[in-house]
């Protein structure tokens, strides 16, 4: 991105950290001030997912909940969450965590 966009290079922040943790998805939103978000997160490890559902819910719901209320207290101008595959997990928990992503950023 920074090659594609040199006038911007000093503005690109990767970061990679675990969205599960509240205290440092706050910490980064602060640090960095976001006008734009791209959260890619989720666990797409489908066979390993299924056999550790626990895991895959805790990093997709709560996680994903924990970037978009960060996020939601930003003044972006961009929020970008890539979807997650739907056979991750059941219907019902899918239906569960698109409610959470949807409403954190209305």
């Amino acid at each position: 991105m920074r090659s594609d966009f040199p006038n911007l290079a000093d503005r690109i922040h990767c970061v990679i950290a675990s969205i599960a943790n509240e205290f440092r998805v706050n910490q980064t939103m602060e640090l960095y001030n976001p006008e734009i978000v791209f959260h890619a997160a989720a666990h797409k490890h489908v066979p390993l997912m299924e056999l550790n559902e626990q895991e895959a819910v805790h990093n997709n719901v709560i996680g994903t909940t924990n970037v978009a209320e960060a996020a939601g207290g930003m003044a972006l101008s961009v929020w970008c969450s890539s979807p997650l595959t739907r056979r991750l997990i059941p219907p019902a928990l899918w239906a569960l965590r698109s409610g959470f992503a949807n409403n954190r950023q209305e």
